[in-house]
């Protein structure tokens, strides 16, 4: 029998991404958080189980199941606790579900077995994938990792009002003005103009001393 390569390999690199859960992927997947998520009514199969293939466990929660643990599918995405994996589940007849699987991108039938199991077939992209899903007896916490949430910028932050100076250190709201000088001698003006005195050259100095010698010796 002659096997298509195709879907040889993307069995081998899903079972790879089942395997390996405790693997660091290289980026988180492109799922929803069951914060945001939309919810339905009560289903008969509300509450935790365990993926037998990857020991992972999910919680199915009135129309959507999302992930408790985190795990790497596919080798590239990492499943986080918190996100969705099931969505649109619907009781279709007695003890048998549907609902849309979104890590394998397809619609999944789910059976409710004898033993408490479920039976779950996946009509995947890469080809049909067979689950069983056990039921979790004990209580399970979720710890979210919540996708980031976008912070205020500095430029979205109110603007920081500077601290009070003390009095003691604040500056005058005026300079300190300069010095008025007097003049001491004047040109004859009225008291109300002061005048300032025109600057004498070398020369006239000298000849206002001689002036002023000859009037002293008479």
């Amino acid at each position: 029998m002659r096997r298509n390569p195709l879907k040889l390999i993307a069995c081998l690199l899903l079972l790879v991404g089942l395997s390996a859960g405790s693997v660091q992927a290289q980026m988180p997947a492109n799922l929803p958080y069951e914060s945001s998520a939309v919810r339905s009514d009560v289903l008969g199969i509300d509450g935790d189980w365990r993926i037998r293939e990857i020991g992972k466990r999910i919680r199915v929660d009135r129309g959507i199941a999302y992930a408790l643990d985190p795990w790497v599918h596919a080798v590239l995405w990492r499943v986080n606790p918190g996100m969705v994996v099931m969505q649109n589940i619907e009781l279709t007849t007695d003890g048998r579900y549907e609902a849309d699987d979104l890590p394998l991108q397809g619609r999944s039938t789910m059976t409710l077995q004898a033993d408490g199991t479920i039976r779950v077939l996946v009509a995947g992209a890469f080809g049909p994938v067979n689950l069983v899903l056990e039921p979790v007896t004990e209580v399970v916490t979720l710890a979210q990792a919540e996708p980031p949430r976008a912070t205020a910028t500095s430029s979205d932050a109110a603007p920081r009002l500077p601290a009070p100076v003390p009095i003691g250190r604040r500056r005058p709201l005026q300079e300190d003005l300069p010095e008025f000088r007097s003049w001491e001698s004047f040109t004859g003006c009225d008291g109300e103009d002061e005048a300032v005195p025109e600057a004498e050259s070398p020369r006239e100095r000298m000849e206002n001393a001689n002036r002023v010698d000859k009037i002293a010796q008479r």
